[in-house]
């Protein structure tokens, strides 16, 4: 099992951990005067990711678990970050509150679409996205300060990649999710790529892959294979 920790930018650290080399899984810290931890991973490497976090802050000082949609590397190992992060509350919006209610240990603070989550320095935009990238659930994190999307499976790529790339990788991201058919297709995802075009993006921290950083962004998103291909 390989992993790699990186500051993406002041305090706000990408950790990833891949099993194999086909295919690695980002969880990013935010450490701030309220900790943040986006993604809990699957049981398998919360060993792994525990030992890592741990060395980054004191763990009483975990705030808010943070996930996108439920999916084992989204939040499979959330019952084991309960037990040992005492004064950490897990966060969802009322689509999945039904299903937080049987699966999580501690019951879960509600969040709405654009609501503002106060860390210190840093202020997380909560975007409700249902079905995109998967689940009626779904959603995705923006910290405000310095423009960091943290997109959940949006921009995906294969095996285990540099940790923030400028290279443009929208072939490699588009071919990537033809391939495997992962996010839905339609209106939904228009919707979606449409209101994330409006935001102040300089980064695009996805779960899998290199977190892209500058004008490929933009690129990405008004690709018309990337737009055309999901309607």
């Amino acid at each position: 099992m390989k992993s790699n920790i990186y500051e993406i930018a002041n305090g706000i650290f990408r950790i990833s951990v891949a099993p194999t080399d086909k295919f690695e899984f980002n969880h990013f810290l935010i450490v701030d005067e309220k900790c943040m931890l986006i993604h809990t991973g699957g049981k398998r490497i919360f060993d792994a990711l525990h030992s890592i976090v741990s060395e980054l802050i004191p763990l009483e000082k975990l705030q808010y678990i943070a996930f996108s949609h439920f999916e084992s590397d989204e939040c499979g190992a959330l019952n084991n970050w309960l037990k040992i992060a005492p004064n950490a509350i897990p966060i969802t919006n009322e689509i999945g509150k039904a299903t937080m209610d049987d699966f999580s240990d501690k019951k879960a603070e509600i969040v709405n679409d654009n609501q503002i989550i106060d860390l210190g320095r840093n202020k997380i935009q909560i975007l409700l996205t249902p079905h995109i990238p998967h689940g009626w659930e779904s959603m995705l994190f923006f910290e405000i300060t310095n423009g960091i999307l943290f997109s959940s499976d949006l921009g995906a790529q294969p095996g285990i990649n540099i940790p923030v790339t400028t290279e443009n990788l929208s072939d490699r991201i588009l071919k990537f999710q033809e391939e495997a058919g992962f996010i839905p297709k339609g209106e939904n995802f228009k919707s979606v790529i449409e209101r994330l075009r409006k935001l102040k993006i300089n980064y695009l921290a996805t779960m899998h892959g290199s977190t892209l950083k500058g004008d490929q962004i933009t690129s990405l998103f008004e690709n018309q294979i990337f737009i055309k291909q999901n309607l």
